[in-house]
C-alpha cells in the first residue's frame, strides 16, 4: 500500500498553561508534584493529503508542553496526553462502463510519543529520552471500496434476422459512453487519552514534548479513474505532568504507594 517515514520539524505551539503546582502529601511526608496544561482552540492539522493515484504524503509535528527542574532523587514523571482528534478518510473510484472490478483505499494515522531533553534543545522529539512505552497510535483508520462493473446490453427487437437475438448491432459496433463511480467518506472526532512513564528521571533543567505525527494516503488500481483523501488534526488537548514512584512489577501493593 504504501510505507511513509517522517522526521519531527520541532514546532513550539502557543499553548495555554495551567499555574498549578499542587503538592500532595503521602503518608510518609513526601510531596508528589504535579501539574497541567491544556490548549483549548488551537487546531494542529498534522496530515492533509489528496491523491489519484499511488502517490501519498504525511507530517510530523513537535508540541512543547512543559518546562521542568524534577529534583532527581530517582522518581518517575507520569505524563498524560489527552487530545480531541479530526480524522477523515474519503475514496471515489470510478469505472469505464465496462467490464471490471477495482479497489480504491485511504488510510491515515496519528501517533504520539513523549520525549525529555535539555531546556531549549530544538531536536527533542529525535533525540531526546523517550518515555515508555515508546511511540503508540493514537487512532488509525484504514478504508476500502471496491467496484465490480459487469454490464451487458440486451437487444430484444422483432422482425429482425440479422443476428440470433434480433439486434442490427454486434457488440463490437456499439459505442456505449459513461461510467459508474462509488464514493465513500468517513469523517469523525473522538477524544483519546494514553499515559507515558519517563523513569528514573536525573536532576536538571528539562522541556517536555508531545510528538505528534500524522501519515497516511491513498491507493487506486490501474485502469479506474477517482481519488482519495485524507485529513488527520489534533483539537483541543490536554497535558498532565506528575511525579510518581513507578515499580518493577505488574503488582502494584501496598508497599510501593507508600514510597511516593
Amino acid at each position: 500500500f504504501f510505507s511513509v517515514n517522517y522526521s519531527y520539524p520541532t514546532m513550539k505551539v502557543s499553548t495555554v498553561f495551567l499555574a498549578l503546582t499542587a503538592l500532595v502529601h503521602s503518608a510518609d511526608g513526601q510531596a508528589s508534584k504535579f501539574a497541567a496544561s491544556w490548549t483549548p482552540s488551537n487546531t494542529m492539522t498534522l496530515l492533509e493529503v489528496t491523491t489519484s493515484g499511488g502517490t501519498n504524503g504525511g507530517s510530523g509535528t513537535g508540541e512543547h508542553l512543559a518546562s521542568i527542574k524534577p529534583p532527581g532523587n530517582g522518581k518517575e514523571l507520569l505524563v498524560g496526553i489527552s487530545g480531541v482528534i479530526n480524522l477523515l478518510t474519503f475514496g471515489e473510484i470510478v469505472a469505464p462502463n465496462k467490464k471490471g472490478t477495482g479497489t480504491i483505499e485511504a488510510e491515515a494515522t496519528v501517533n504520539v510519543q513523549v520525549r525529555l531533553g535539555n531546556r531549549g534543545a530544538t531536536n527533542i522529539c529525535s533525540s531526546g529520552i523517550q518515555a515508555a512505552p515508546g511511540e503508540v497510535t493514537f487512532i488509525s483508520r484504514r478504508q476500502a471500496v471496491s467496484l465490480d462493473v459487469d454490464l451487458e446490453i440486451l437487444c430484444s427487437e422483432s422482425g429482425l434476422t440479422n443476428n440470433p437475438d434480433g439486434c442490427q448491432l454486434t457488440a463490437s459496433q456499439m459505442q456505449i459512453n459513461g461510467t459508474v463511480s462509488v464514493a465513500l467518506g468517513i469523517n469523525t472526532v473522538g477524544a483519546h487519552h494514553f499515559n507515558f512513564v519517563i523513569p528514573n528521571v536525573p536532576s536538571g533543567d528539562f522541556d517536555v514534548y508531545a510528538c505528534y505525527t500524522g501519515s497516511g494516503g491513498g491507493k487506486l488500481d490501474e485502469g479506474f479513474g477517482g481519488k482519495a483523501k485524507v485529513y488527520a488534526a489534533v483539537l483541543s488537548r490536554v497535558v498532565t505532568v506528575q511525579q510518581v514512584k513507578a515499580v518493577n512489577t505488574n503488582l502494584i501493593d501496598d508497599s510501593a504507594i507508600t514510597q511516593l
